[in-house]
């Protein structure tokens, strides 16, 4: 009997050092997320003043122009004169060459004026429209960094050509994973990583943009060169020549301005 309960002993002590271990295992994961975050913010926040800080974040509208470059396989396939008009939070109004094709979008509703005829958004345009939004880097500084259920990561640093860089991953609720690569020098965002849904005939695609050329406007820093690849290519390039901010755009300019055909 006393054989028994000695061999009972030990594997209860066992079992409760095996709880012990795995307590400390959580609470050091828990310890380890809690400071990752913390750093995530802390760059996030150093990024935010880089842009201009409260002016950045007070920011009601931006209108950009100049020159919208599309590629494919990496060759020149268009070249169009483009203002792109922001009233934040969810209006953009997007005109290419003289205003033959003009989008405009504002909250759940948007429109397509292609050559004066003006068409409602398919649904899946105007679902591209929310994705592009949340993969908006203005709109995620603003706007998506107190969402509910959004986590943020320190990834560490990285060698980026001329500078290091700090990345900084956000998930969402749904598990969108969004990476924005900060300058360790500057401060300044450099680089932004996520992943844009597949839908039809296309695949879930692998994207990425490249800001530049910053310019400071009205109190604030502007990327005046944006790149956009996706799965490894360059697809687009946006090189501007002049920015206004907070000029009081009309709501007028968010809406259809031609009766439909």
């Amino acid at each position: 009997m006393m054989h028994r309960l000695k061999q009972t002993s030990r594997i209860g002590g066992g079992i409760g050092m095996a709880g012990l271990i795995l307590v400390c295992s959580v609470k050091a994961q828990s310890n380890y997320l809690a400071e990752s975050e913390r750093k995530a913010r802390e760059v996030i926040q150093q990024g935010i003043q880089a842009l201009g800080g409260e002016a950045y974040l007070k920011v009601t509208d931006l209108t950009r122009t100049g020159k919208a470059f599309q590629l494919k396989d990496e060759e020149l396939k268009g070249l169009l004169r483009a203002t792109i008009m922001d009233k934040y939070p969810d209006k953009t109004r997007a005109e290419y060459g003289n205003q033959e094709i003009v989008y405009i979008n504002s909250g759940s509703q948007g429109w397509k004026i292609e050559y004066k005829n003006v068409k409602d958004q398919s649904a899946q345009e105007l679902e591209d429209f929310r994705v592009g939004r949340n993969h908006n880097l203005d709109f995620i500084l603003r706007y998506r960094l107190q969402e509910e259920g959004m986590r943020l990561r320190y990834m560490g640093k990285l060698r980026m050509e001329m500078d290091d860089a700090e990345i900084v991953q956000m998930i969402d609720k749904t598990q969108d994973k969004i990476k924005i690569y900060f300058s360790s020098t500057t401060g300044l965002p450099l680089k932004m990583e996520y992943q844009t849904p597949g839908h039809g005939n296309r695949w879930t695609s692998d994207d990425e943009r490249l800001f530049f050329n910053y310019h400071t406007v009205s109190g604030i820093q502007v990327p005046f060169g944006v790149v956009r690849n996706s799965n490894g290519y360059k697809v687009s390039d946006l090189t501007l020549e002049s920015v206004r901010v907070d000029t009081g755009l009309s709501d007028d300019l968010f809406t259809p301005v031609l009766r439909k055909k």
